[in-house]
């Protein structure tokens, strides 16, 4: 009871933390975007696991109320970390990606305005970064897949 009553304490200290961050940020970077929302998740999560903890523990019928609750919480818990990683690795708007396609720019000395020169090396850049989509869509599959 003590163990939960300061997990509680500590998941809305964190909750409000999170929400005084966003509200008083004019512009927050989106890495405190991501931080923040994860605190939010994560504290939520937490609550709600505490609340059906001592909801099982009151009833003892199959019926017992949270039930619902608890199975879309599984659901999700299971689902939340393979959506993070497709999209962490493979999405545009995704941090990790950003930075790659910046770096891959650098590395070969191409400005954002700057094409490069010809056709036939565009295509052929185009083709080596579908391949390598493909093969770090493979890898993800595999990691994931159950």
């Amino acid at each position: 009871s003590i163990i939960i009553s300061s997990a509680t304490m500590l998941s809305n200290a964190a909750r409000q933390t999170a929400r005084q961050t966003i509200i008083t940020s004019s512009s927050p970077s989106p890495a405190l975007r991501i931080a923040a929302t994860t605190t939010l998740a994560t504290t939520s999560i937490i609550s709600a696991s505490i609340y059906l903890n001592n909801t099982d523990n009151n009833t003892s019928n199959n019926s017992s109320r949270g039930l619902g609750f608890k199975r879309q919480l599984d659901f999700w818990s299971s689902v939340t970390p393979v959506v993070w990683d497709y999209w962490w690795n493979t999405a545009s708007s995704s941090p990790k990606v950003r930075l790659q396609k910046a770096l891959r720019n650098v590395h070969f000395g191409i400005t954002e305005t700057e094409q490069p020169s010809s056709s036939s090396e565009q295509q052929q850049q185009q083709d080596e970064q579908k391949k390598e989509r493909q093969v770090l869509l493979h890898q993800l599959h595999e990691r994931n897949a159950p």
